[in-house]
């Protein structure tokens, strides 16, 4: 029985490569994507505590520096959570992009799959022919020495 060798296994094994390559980089821009995330969440949280802290408009004396420094900061935590906003956008498209750009390497690699399987079939195929055609010409030989013994009788 010969061995089978599959002409496109080099093709095959690049596929499979670049088919890892790909989820490596889906993983690392989902951990991008989780870090800007956390962020975003972090500057909110900051927002609100600063929020609870300087947001209520108490009785009494007002110190106008005070006043105006909280606004400022603020306005610097909501111009952040806008920035913050964009970049957790930019990882979304980015973690979707390298998912696109899986999907389309997984196809890739099992369509050299299922020609290597079906190459595997046929080969399995000619193989059990080439031994059935050989079964046949064994039985189909005369049995020369079952012959001569009745011969010498």
């Amino acid at each position: 029985m010969k061995k089978l060798k599959f002409r496109l296994e080099r093709i095959r094994k690049y596929k499979e490569q670049i088919e890892d390559d790909r989820k490596r980089y889906l993983a690392v821009t989902q951990n991008k994507l989780n870090e800007e995330k956390t962020r975003l969440s972090a500057i909110i949280e900051t927002r609100d505590r600063y929020m609870a802290v300087f947001g209520v408009r108490s009785t009494g004396k007002i110190n106008m520096r005070e006043l105006i420094l909280s606004k400022r900061h603020l306005d610097k935590l909501s111009a952040d959570i806008v920035m913050q906003t964009k970049a957790v956008k930019l990882a979304e498209q980015e973690v979707n992009k390298a998912q696109k750009a899986l999907i389309e390497a997984v196809k890739e690699r099992k369509k050299y799959e299922k020609l290597k399987e079906k190459q595997l079939e046929n080969h399995r195929k000619e193989n059990l022919l080439s031994e059935n055609k050989e079964l046949d010409e064994y039985g189909s030989r005369p049995k020369r020495n079952a012959l001569s013994h009745n011969y010498q009788i």
